[in-house]
């Protein structure tokens, strides 16, 4: 069985180069590259995910039909590997302005465009997006991500779209540095979409057209996963501040969960630790402080008043966590600005 080195780039923009057969059928190289690249198999509900593969040099969902070699792939190529949907029916929900948890039916039509201008299949009025910012292309039951050269850029799990990429599901696709759309399979109960329908969509803004983005900085939120909720109000605050984000609810599928918070850990500017007692006692936390002081980058403690300061977090930035969670989100971000200053 001959084997070519292939790079593979999961949802969260890990890549691994892995020795995969280049005669076996797609179903049993995809089940070699889950087990290999240590990428989840199945959705939060236990689900099992049908994963396809992108190429990055053909620009294509590759065919289930066939192997590597009648695909065309060669030794070296890099390929993107992401779940379909369970169903052809997909949906954006904003996560940000200018409309707030709108949420906005895909059918699964061949192109849909993205932008500014009245002239898209979605409109979306905010001054970061451009007039043609993106498109959607269905293609073999993923959508496909092209940006059409827009100002301001397009990111998909914080990745730069610099080539037509697969929207994963339960991705966070972003326009600009204030623009974020959750996609994910829609939740909508009666009927849906059709096929080849597109009602008008259009997101209006009348509120943001002076933003100016504050200065950029990638933000690790260290926190109990089991106090997920909690924590949730802190993460949108500082994204409303228009700070990148990462916390561990959000890593999506098709993705190797630990190869995410470690080049998040890596790559982030600060980290802001929610200090509850329970965060005390979990040491997969104290680990990921750890690397971040070994790595001299800068900590910001939210802590409880119930939780004892760690003796490695006595020598960072601590504020009192309170119940104004205004108050709170504000001092946050005051003393994130300070600290990459």
């Amino acid at each position: 069985m001959p084997e070519i080195q292939i790079d593979i780039i999961d949802t969260m923009g890990n890549i691994s180069t892995l020795p995969l057969p280049n005669d076996v059928p797609m179903d049993d190289v995809i089940d070699s590259v889950i087990a290999l690249a240590d990428l989840t198999p199945t959705d939060e509900n236990g689900q099992k995910l049908s994963y396809r593969l992108f190429s990055r040099r053909f620009l294509k969902i590759l065919s289930k039909d066939g192997t590597l070699y009648t695909n065309g792939v060669m030794e070296g190529d890099q390929l993107r590997i992401a779940p379909e949907p369970f169903e052809p029916f997909v949906e954006f929900v904003m996560l940000s302005d200018p409309e707030k948890a709108a949420v906005l039916q895909l059918p699964p039509i061949p192109r849909i465009t993205i932008g500014r201008g009245s002239e898209n299949d979605i409109v979306i009025r905010h001054q970061i997006v451009s007039r043609q910012h993106g498109e959607l292309i269905w293609q073999d039951g993923i959508h496909i991500y092209r940006d059409l050269n827009s100002a301001n850029g397009s990111y998909i799990n914080n990745q730069p779209v610099s080539e037509p990429m697969p929207l994963p599901i339960n991705s966070v696709f972003s326009m600009g540095e204030s623009v974020r759309i959750l996609y994910r399979e829609s939740s909508a109960t009666g009927a849906k979409l059709a096929t080849g329908e597109l009602p008008p969509l259009i997101i209006d803004s009348q509120t943001n057209t002076s933003l100016t983005p504050l200065p950029r900085a990638g933000l690790f939120i260290s926190y109990v996963l089991q106090e997920k909720d909690a924590s949730e109000p802190i993460v949108q605050g500082l994204r409303e501040a228009n700070f990148h984000v990462f916390w561990e609810a959000e890593i999506p599928v098709g993705s190797n969960p630990e190869e995410a918070v470690e080049t998040n850990l890596k790559y982030s500017d600060v980290m802001v630790v929610i200090l509850t007692p329970k965060a005390v006692a979990t040491p997969r936390l104290t680990e990921h402080w750890n690397r971040f002081i070994v790595m001299r980058k800068p900590i910001i403690v939210l802590q409880h008043d119930d939780a004892e300061l760690p003796a490695a977090l006595s020598d960072q930035k601590i504020l009192p966590y309170v119940t104004d969670q205004i108050k709170l989100n504000h001092e946050l971000a005051a003393a994130i600005l300070e600290i990459i200053r």
